[in-house]
């Protein structure tokens, strides 16, 4: 059947029929693009840190759900120390630090400290921890000034007398002493007050 120029109810027909093929065939596309294929639809409550995990079938499903996960978070940073040494012969020392902490913001020590939080999470310290850090920081005192007088007392006479460097052997050995010396106090008086 050929157009012709004059019969303008053909030319509707063939608009018409065409234009119906192809809405129904841009339909159907749509239909098959939103199909959902049978499997259950999930609202789980969502936060930052949780985590879940589904599996689903036709024949059922199962969920794992962490609403806290990961539980302990942790922070690293890398600190650059430059070491100079002569004509900068020596490479730069990279110290890494850890650190590691809740959602909430409490922090793990290694084992019992007395920053350790043992009430609720308001970040204030309590009257505990205060006098564990008064008792820390006396400890520390009595400490440095035991380990300073016992390095002058026995160890710097006797680096003293090195010749051209004896006075500054005199000098370290006496802060280095003052050092370990704090450090034991501090770790004695934590000890003994139960810290």
């Amino acid at each position: 059947m050929s157009l012709t120029n004059n019969n303008w109810l053909q030319k509707t027909a063939v608009i018409a029929v065409a234009s119906t093929f192809g809405l129904s065939h841009l339909w159907m596309i749509s239909l098959l693009a939103n199909k959902e294929g049978g499997l259950p639809k999930f609202d789980l409550p969502v936060s930052p840190y949780s985590q879940y995990t589904i599996d689903a079938s036709k024949e059922g499903y199962s969920i794992t759900h962490r609403m806290n996960d990961p539980k302990v978070m942790e922070m690293r940073k890398d600190i650059v120390v430059p070491q100079g040494g002569l004509f900068g012969s020596k490479k730069d020392k990279t110290i890494r630090q850890f650190e590691q902490y809740t959602m909430e913001g409490h922090q793990h020590l290694v084992g019992p400290g007395i920053f350790q939080s043992t009430t609720g999470g308001d970040g204030k310290l309590t009257e505990k921890q205060i006098a564990c850090l008064k008792k820390a920081g006396a400890g520390a005192g009595v400490g440095a000034a035991v380990g300073a007088a016992a390095a002058t007392e026995y160890i710097a006479p006797s680096v003293s007398s090195i010749p051209i460097v004896g006075w500054v052997a005199s000098g370290f050995a006496t802060v280095f002493g003052a050092k370990k010396g704090g450090e034991v106090g501090e770790n004695l008086a934590e000890w003994y007050h139960d810290c």
